[in-house]
């Protein structure tokens, strides 16, 4: 019993701790509930018959190696973990069984990261270091994305439809008042007036194509944010807004998935 509420209250103090930002550490409280967990396995293992009675210290080891590889999700960290406590290769095969079993395990219930990769996730924090990040980071939005567009409303007439196209615009962003922004090619917009050659006004909603769901992100932000806020939003292209006066946010540019890619392709 005793086993039973130090596995139960240690885990309940960490996960409080942790969840509100008390600095406590990860790897000592794991360590413990892990020794406490296999200690409990080894009891019922003994009681059932089905362990050796002096496989006790054995299993607080595995128990201990299997809860740093599921919480690091790093299987390779806890059997090496177990190899230097016990100093005996004997211990390898038992301990790849308990490492990959509960990486394994923990990664059918999470995202299979590292717990600590979640806390800083979950902080706003980017842990990623690689070279594709890197680049992202040191390139404004301003440099990759599109400047040629028109602002217009839903319905809107073939003169003004033909002016602005002779900019040669690559989208449509489409506006309705107390509606989200869409985006619309500009190709499909030029392919559905040549259709209806006699209509005077088009609903840019009822029209031929695709549009794109559409998220704002302002023109001092570099590539690397503007990735995760297409992420987080679920957006598939940003509107690239600065402030034309205090108060009034202005689309300078158009940034898709594509524009992002560009940039570290080349």
């Amino acid at each position: 019993m005793l086993l039973a509420a130090i596995l139960v209250l240690k885990l309940l103090a960490t996960t409080f701790t942790l969840g509100a930002g008390i600095p406590g550490g990860m790897i000592g409280p794991s360590l413990v509930i892990g020794a406490a967990g296999g200690a409990l396995l080894a009891l019922f293992g003994e009681a059932a018959g089905i362990s050796a009675a002096n496989s006790l210290s054995l299993y607080v080891l595995l128990g201990m190696g299997a809860m740093m590889a599921a919480i690091l999700q790093a299987p390779l960290a806890g059997l090496i973990a177990i190899l230097e406590l016990t100093r005996s290769p004997d211990v390898i095969l038992p301990g790849m069984l308990a490492v990959v079993s509960a990486t394994v395990t923990a990664g059918l219930f999470s995202r299979r990261e590292s717990a600590f990769h979640a806390l800083l996730r979950n902080l706003g924090l980017d842990y990623r270091n690689d070279p594709v990040t890197q680049s992202l980071r040191r390139v404004g939005v301003t440099a990759a994305m599109q400047r040629a567009f028109a602002v217009l409303p839903r319905r809107v007439d073939r003169e003004r439809i033909e002016n602005e196209l002779k900019a040669r615009l690559h989208w449509i962003v489409l506006r309705e008042a107390d509606q989200p922004d869409l985006l619309l090619s500009a190709a499909d917009l030029v392919h559905a007036i040549a259709r209806d050659a006699e209509a005077s006004e088009f609903d840019l909603l009822e029209i031929p194509g695709t549009r794109l769901q559409t998220a704002e992100i302002d023109r001092l932000a570099n590539l690397r944010e503007a990735q995760s806020r297409m992420r987080d939003s679920g957006a598939q292209a940003l509107l690239v807004t600065g402030h034309a006066v205090p108060g009034l946010k202005r689309v300078e540019g158009i940034l898709t998935a594509e524009d992002i890619a560009r940039t570290y392709r080349l």
